[in-house]
Formats: C-alpha cells, structure tokens, sequence
C-alpha cells in the first residue's frame, strides 16, 4: 500500500511554509529598502531592538513636508522584513525644520530618538518615545529636553529604566559647553531646568559622546583646550545629576592634541573611551584608547592604530554578549 500526506494534511504543509517564508524572508540583494520615498533621507542612526532586529531613525523631507526636514523611523526584523508602516512613521512633523536624529534603546523594544529643532527659534533639543509598534508615546511632536537655543551636537544614552540621559553644547553663557538632561520613561525631565553643566570649568568643552554606566547614569567625554593643547576628559554622572568629578577625569592629556573621542560602557561599570591622537605625529592622527571604572582609576590605555597616514572618524561600539 502506498501512503501519503492526505489533502487536509498538505494543505497545512502549504500553510506552514508560508508562514515560514514570511516570517524568515532573506534580505535582498543591494539591501533591504527602509524607506524610498521622493526626496532626500538622511543622516540614519540605528539601535538594536532587543529582538533581533533594529530600529532606525532619519531626517526626512519627503513631499508634504513644507520644504523642511522631519523625524521618521523604521523597524526591521532580524530577517529582513520592514515591521511598520511603509516608508516608516512619524516621529517628528512639526512646523520648522527638526535634524540630526539620535536613537538610544528603552529597554522595552522600543526607542527614545533625540533631534535638534526650531519649532520655537534657534535650535533646540527635542525628544520623544516610540513602542515597539511604532506608536509615539510622549506629548504630541516631543518633549523638550533643552529651551534656551543654541543647542548642537547633542548625543543620548540609555538610563536603563525605560528613558534616557542626552548631552549637548550650547551657547548661553557666551562660550561652548556641555549640558546634560535625563528625561524618565514618561518624557518628565528629571534634573535642573535646561540641564546640568558637565564640568564647570570655565573651557570651551566639544563634541561631547556619551554612554551609560550601568545603573541609571551616564559617562561623557569631551575634547578640550585648557591651555596646553586639546585634551579628552570625561565625567560621570549619576541617576540624580550629580556630577563625579568637579574638573573632570583627565582620559587623556598626552604632548600633542588629542581629540573627536568616541565612548562605549564596558558592561562593568566603567567605560571605554577611544580618540584622535597626534602624539606619534603633529599632523598625522593614530587611534588611542583607554578603558576605566567608575572611580575613574585607569585599567589600561594602548594604541589601537599607529600605522603610516592618517586615522580618523572612529566609531565604538560595547562588546555583545554571545549566548
């Protein structure tokens, strides 16, 4: 006697492997579209979903948009498929132009985006929450982080309880410094009014990165001339906006310039920070890096790159977990 699937049988076959296709499509050749609309897409950033897949944040001026820049995003599954509306959703679509998107996870399958705005004159930075579905979760086109004006070069972390930590520069005291605002899970700030100075020595501090330190703060390093040469320093800052280091910790104060620095945690309660180095060379850049903990006492500090020319444009991201 022969045996075989019965109809009902492959007919939940077929089912299956359909199902299967969907939800395991291969990404396409040339790469998967994550938005094609009219017009320009830029600036992408991109954060881990906590699922396999990622979520992706952008300025837009598509059609509709009066001529200016907005806030979009996108997720993506770890196979490829887009999760949310085409073309992605909006996170930002209020009148004046909203640029330089910055994305953080929350913990939840979702993300915190951070983004510099005009709504109401000068850039300013806003911020907003978004679910694992797609939907925006704070007050109307975001939450304020910082009023005054001014704003630039704003990055974010996550506080590791559903919000996030941003740090910025601005120019309300006459010259560039570093601010930070912590803004909770439901879009509340947390700390003083437009944010709690860095460091407050009286030096221009730039291009500020920043990470979390594992229990609900952040580290931040900055590059800095304090009358020998730019040098990279950092500070940590805990949950409630106190500040570790009154002139900040010196990460690097090497003869020649030091500058650009990149920062990750070290999953330990440290950080480890990475930078532009001329000390080999006066017009040549190496990468350095040094790794620290929580005191700020130095676990070591070596040369990533020495080689011939010129390294630059580092980027550094925290060592994953494999399980």
């Amino acid at each position: 006697m022969r045996y075989g699937l019965r109809p009902f049988a492959v007919a939940f076959l077929g089912v299956l492997l359909l199902r299967s296709g969907v939800l395991h499509a291969q990404w396409v050749e040339n790469g998967t579209g994550v938005c094609t609309q009219p017009e320009y897409q830029a600036y992408q950033k991109i954060v881990s979903d906590g699922a396999g897949g990622a979520i992706i944040a952008w300025q837009d001026r598509r059609t509709g948009s009066g001529g200016y820049d907005d806030i979009f995003a996108q997720r993506i599954d770890p196979y490829g498929n887009i999760l949310w509306a085409t073309d992605g959703v909006i996170v930002c679509r209020e009148s004046g132009i909203q640029i330089y998107p910055e994305i953080a996870a929350d913990g939840f399958g979702g993300a915190i985006i951070a983004w510099l705005d005009t709504r109401a004159g000068g850039y300013r930075v806003y911020a907003q929450r978004i679910d694992a579905n797609g939907d925006t979760l704070w007050t109307g086109e975001g939450v304020a982080i910082q009023s005054l004006g001014g704003a630039w070069y704003h990055k974010i972390a996550p506080d590791n309880s559903g919000g996030a930590i941003i740090v910025w520069t601005d120019t309300r005291t006459g010259q560039e410094r570093a601010y930070a605002q912590r803004v909770n899970a439901d879009g509340d700030t947390l700390w003083t009014g437009d944010g709690i100075r860095v460091c407050p020595q009286e030096y221009v501090q730039q291009n500020p990165r920043i990470t979390t330190d594992c229990v609900h703060g952040a580290y931040i390093a900055w590059f800095a001339d304090r009358g020998s040469g730019l040098d990279i320093f950092g500070q940590r800052i805990d949950a409630n906006g106190t500040i570790s280091w009154a002139s900040g910790f010196y990460v690097c104060t090497y003869t020649e310039a030091q500058r650009y620095p990149v920062i990750t945690s070290d999953g330990a309660g440290g950080a480890i920070v990475a930078w532009e180095d001329f000390r080999n060379e006066t017009f040549i850049a190496d990468v350095y890096a040094g790794r620290f903990d929580s005191t700020g006492t130095y676990k070591w500090q070596q040369p990533v790159c020495i080689a011939t020319d010129n390294q630059d444009a580092i980027e550094i991201v925290e060592e994953m977990e494999v399980t």
